[in-house]
């Protein structure tokens, strides 16, 4: 099946497109009123249904083709393809978060921003706007999802990582990480919030509760996801061989941002579908760089396959078994 995304072809983005289209239904009959999501920002958007999911569609696709356009361009894999937007919106829909806007939704959006500007440090001699954007675009996602809130360590180490910068270039760095703050402080400081601010950064933290209720379908869903990450990490030196200094560097970069966070297990207290979907952006990545670097077609299809049957059951698992059970 991956034959079909194996080009950049524009007919190849809107197969794309309609292969997510199912999935994307089903999420939208699987909206549930009773799911809270805890900020008037997404609350006043999630109250349309239909305006909401229109909102979640648009920046899916959005999302998707830009990371797999980043991967292209940056020559990251080991062939000009769409495995990446396609896996990126497989692994998204596998997640039922109830409502369509969600803090996940915005906050991937902007580490894709942020490492679109880290790849553009490594050829660039004058980097001060990179590096302040990428740190800028990494607060401003632990703004809009105050679990990201170790973004700003991958910000750090991945500017460590890319190539070496001046004491200047770290001065700025760490300007582009305070800003937001300082703006969001600002903000709700006018408007006498400054305590809610507090509370709104830093609720997260602490023992861990999760908020997860697993059943069958759930449990199929991390055990199909978890044995092709597996897999991808295990391949990390195939994925990585015959590659360029550049790209190795990219593909490391890649590997922190799976590392932070994955971390967000330790750093927060609220563990939901949500949160899961942070680690959709860094998966999809090694998940296609790794069936990009395996010469056995076969066992790429079969990747794939597992993947498809993670999507499915995730969204028509329910309906599935009836059918059975009749």
């Amino acid at each position: 099946m991956l034959r079909f995304f194996n080009n950049n072809q524009l007919h190849t983005a809107l197969f794309v497109i309609l292969s997510a289209l199912p999935f994307l239904f089903a999420q939208f009959y699987h909206q549930d009123d009773t799911a809270i999501v805890e900020t008037q920002f997404y609350e006043y958007i999630n109250q349309n249904q239909s305006f909401a999911f229109a909102i979640f569609a648009l920046i899916l696709f959005v999302q998707a083709f830009w990371l797999n356009n980043l991967i292209n361009f940056y020559r990251i894999g080991k062939r000009i393809s769409y495995y990446t937007a396609i896996i990126f919106l497989l692994l998204t829909v596998s997640f039922d978060v109830g409502k369509p806007v969600s803090p996940s939704l915005f906050s991937n959006l902007l580490i894709i921003a942020a490492l679109q500007q880290f790849f553009k440090v490594y050829d660039n001699k004058n980097t001060v706007k990179e590096v302040f954007n990428a740190a800028f675009l990494c607060s401003m996602a632990v703004i809009f999802n105050p679990e990201t809130v170790l973004y700003l360590f991958f910000a750090v180490a991945a500017w460590l990582k890319v190539r070496t910068f001046t004491a200047k270039e770290f001065v700025i760095l760490l300007l582009g990480l305070f800003a937001p703050f300082y703006l969001f402080g600002t903000y709700m400081y006018l408007n006498d919030k400054l305590f809610e601010s507090f509370t709104y950064l830093t609720g997260h933290l602490g023992i861990i509760d999760t908020l997860i209720k697993p059943d069958l379908f759930f449990w199929i869903s991390i055990s199909g996801i978890g044995l092709l990450a597996l897999f991808s990490i295990i391949n990390y030196s195939g994925i990585k061989a015959k590659t360029n200094i550049r790209e190795q560097k990219y593909i490391d970069l890649t590997f922190f941002l799976l590392f932070f966070s994955g971390l967000f297990w330790i750093a927060n207290s609220k563990i939901d579908a949500d949160s899961l979907r942070m680690l959709v952006l860094p998966l999809s990545i090694f998940i296609s760089l790794n069936l990009q670097a395996q010469k056995n077609q076969r066992l790429c299809d079969l990747q794939f396959l597992i993947l498809m049957a993670v999507a499915i059951f995730s969204n028509y698992g329910k309906q599935i078994f009836g059918i059975f059970a009749l």
